[in-house]
């Protein structure tokens, strides 16, 4: 996410060249789109797996984050894993 990500674009001329695209902005933190979504699903091969949060950078995924009930002593971060299937 540094560097940016290579790619290949079609130049006018129809020649195919390469290109570094950047994915997050550095220089101009406000150009850059955060955005938290709440029991966020992923579906793969019939199994769902529910996060309470991820945090998504200009559409990438960079965090996940299990919220649990502070009061209760026995939460694990196993047990909030198995949750969310």
């Amino acid at each position: 996410m540094v560097d940016g990500v290579t790619v290949e674009y079609r130049a006018a001329n129809g020649e195919i060249r390469g290109a570094q695209a950047r994915v997050v902005d550095f220089d101009r933190a406000d150009a850059n789109d955060w955005l938290a979504v709440n029991q966020f699903t992923v579906v793969e091969n019939k199994q769902n797996r529910r996060s309470d949060i991820v945090l998504f950078l200009n559409g990438l995924p960079v965090a996940v984050i299990e919220v649990k009930n502070a009061t209760d002593e026995n939460a694990t971060i196993w047990s909030a894993f198995h949750q969310g299937a």
